[in-house]
């Protein structure tokens, strides 16, 4: 079992994010294509090695976010839209994401096995969530799912915004 924590940093002309161990330790790094034609996102590892690549699908209803992760099939996660519940679909695997309407609890499953476990935090300056999977080959699986669900949800609340201010 692993424990992770990542954190969106602010005050960037692109997204960033920082994923430490449980100890503290820098595990990987993602950063976002700044003046981008969709949401990029290259997340490489210690070494800055390239591990996985996330971009954000056009010409899409609904938020879709392909991810590629080398010696891996490409895969989507795609926001459902479900009542009172956020639910994601991992296209190609046969996980699911659910989790509460206020975007803090999260459990990804197998059917009825249990992935991994995810906690955004409640008050905080920038969006943290603590990532806990269950078997450590889907560690970076899992929190390329979890950069995919954040930028989500960032898109939702933006949404959100520009409908509020226009009406």
């Amino acid at each position: 079992m692993s424990l992770f924590f990542l954190q969106r940093k602010l005050m960037t002309f692109a997204d960033r994010y920082a994923i430490r161990d449980e100890q503290g330790e820098d595990v990987y790094t993602a950063r976002g294509q700044w003046m981008s034609l969709g949401k990029k996102i290259r997340v490489t590892d210690r070494d800055g090695k390239e591990v996985g690549f996330l971009h954000r699908k056009l010409g899409t209803l609904r938020p879709q976010y392909l991810i590629e992760i080398p010696g891996l099939p490409e895969f989507t996660v795609v926001r459902e839209l479900v009542f009172l519940r956020i639910q994601y679909s991992i296209h190609i695997m046969d996980w699911t994401v659910e989790g509460d309407v206020f975007h803090h609890d999260f459990s990804i499953r197998s059917g009825i096995r249990e992935i991994a476990r995810i906690r955004k935090k409640w008050v905080a300056m920038a969006d943290q969530y603590s990532v806990e999977v269950m078997d450590d080959r889907d560690d970076l699986t899992v929190l390329m799912i979890v950069l995919a669900m954040d930028c989500s949800i960032l898109e939702a609340r933006l949404a959100t915004r520009i409908s509020g201010a226009e009406g």
